[in-house]
């Protein structure tokens, strides 16, 4: 069994090295051939779970049960110990990298600008405004500076600079009042 241990170690551990040295942690497309291990059961989810046709599992199962193996063996533990120790180390370890590489992929970074990262927003005045002309603000959203037109009711004009919160938005443009007044009619304090 110590040549089966030693096998599984050298190439589940060359293939995990060069996957933590080349930073592609993705063997696969996530299942071999596009198919899904999903069982139909409604009881229990942990079935659908399973990634036996996945090359991640395998791969870095296998390591570790080889890798696992190989101390347990070299150790003096007792064969039905060791055999015991590496399957679950293995079945644990594979399932879980590939349970958490597979959801980490899932993620995807958003960067669009929707009205909630509007509201409550602080900026700078690049064009002054008052209650009869509009003006434009910049705002960093998500790591974007972008300019909105603007408009305000607050009762004096908004200086070139001047900190500004969004508490509104209309159609194309943003309304807004100097960073500190308290403006009770606003959705941002609603």
């Amino acid at each position: 069994m110590f040549s089966v241990y030693l096998f599984c170690a050298i190439v589940g551990g060359v293939l995990m090295l060069l996957s933590l040295l080349t930073g592609q942690g993705d063997f696969d497309s996530g299942d071999i051939g596009d198919l899904d291990a999903d069982l139909d059961t409604d009881t229990f989810t942990f079935w659908s779970e399973l990634p036996l046709l996945s090359l991640r599992f395998w791969v870095f199962g296998g390591g570790m049960f080889g890798i696992t193996g190989l101390i347990l063996t070299l150790t003096g533990k007792p064969f039905f110990t060791t055999f015991i120790g590496a399957l679950l180390t293995g079945l644990v370890t594979g399932w879980s990298l590939n349970w958490i590489l597979r959801h980490l992929k899932q993620r995807t970074p958003n960067s669009l600008i929707t009205p909630d990262d509007l509201i409550g927003a602080t900026g700078t005045v690049e064009l002054p405004c008052d209650p009869t002309h509009p003006g434009k603000v910049r705002l960093t959203l998500k790591g974007q500076q972008v300019e909105y037109p603007a408009r305000t009711r607050h009762p004096t004009p908004l200086a070139l600079g001047e900190t500004i919160v969004v508490v509104d938005i209309h159609d194309q443009w943003v309304e807004i009042i100097p960073q500190g007044v308290d403006n009770s009619e606003t959705k941002l304090l609603d």
